[in-house]
């Protein structure tokens, strides 16, 4: 994976494929598809994704349920619970919402296999594309200094290598979201263990408790098994 992914959110993104059930490398490997393939799996990743955490959270009974709802519908798909959940940042969310909204326009009709990042942004406006900007390059600075040492604006780098930017956002966005999910997974298991513990201590069980349960006389051991 591209060196300026670090190691921490490549470690994620790789418990995340395994969590998600795609074969290894599977994310690593979107670049190397065409545009319209691109778009398409990446966006299958976070349908995955969301209903995943979205399972964690509200609990793994109503996974199917939850698999069946839109990707982007704000007000009854799975982004809308992450966002009422608070499982998501404002601009990972801005991202997704972005990607589904490019999804949707490419699946509907056969002719878009052709699709091309270079004419999309070509045909945006001024507006469209600063939103878009501003939407899949979040995690880009200003100012990039590019390989071969010059340095060029965001829009500009973004315009140049948009397949990339997205690819390098997403990972941004499919790290957290496994963070995320595993530290619902650790809150899970400390309330579990509180409660263990609670009802360990609601018992109150003490060597007279044991005695009595297992009907044993004073100068009697008490059975371990």
């Amino acid at each position: 994976m591209n060196k300026i992914i670090d190691e921490e959110a490549i470690e994620l993104i790789t418990t995340s494929e395994s969590r998600l059930g795609v074969p290894d490398g599977f994310f690593r490997s979107l670049p190397k598809e065409d545009d319209w393939s691109f778009v398409i799996k990446l966006h299958a990743v976070f349908e995955a994704a969301a209903t995943s955490i979205l399972s964690k959270k509200l609990g793994e009974e109503i996974e199917e349920v939850l698999a069946r709802l839109e990707l982007g519908n704000v007000k009854t798909g799975k982004m809308a619970f992450i966002k009422k959940l608070g499982l998501m940042s404002t601009w990972h969310f801005t991202f997704i919402q972005h990607l589904s909204t490019l999804r949707n326009m490419l699946v509907h009709k056969v002719e878009n296999v052709s699709f091309s990042f270079t004419q999309h942004v070509e045909n945006l406006d001024k507006n469209q594309f600063k939103a878009f900007v501003k939407a899949m390059g979040f995690n880009l600075d200003a100012r990039i200094e590019t390989n071969d040492g010059t340095v060029i604006s965001c829009e500009e780098f973004i315009r140049q290598n948009t397949k990339n930017c997205i690819w390098l956002s997403a990972a941004d966005v499919l790290a957290c979201l496994e963070l995320e999910e595993q530290l619902l997974g650790a809150k899970a298991k400390q309330q579990l263990l509180e409660i263990q513990v609670e009802t360990l201590k609601s018992l109150k069980i003490n060597d007279s408790n044991f005695r009595g349960l297992f009907n044993v006389q004073d100068d009697e051991s008490i059975p371990t098994d």
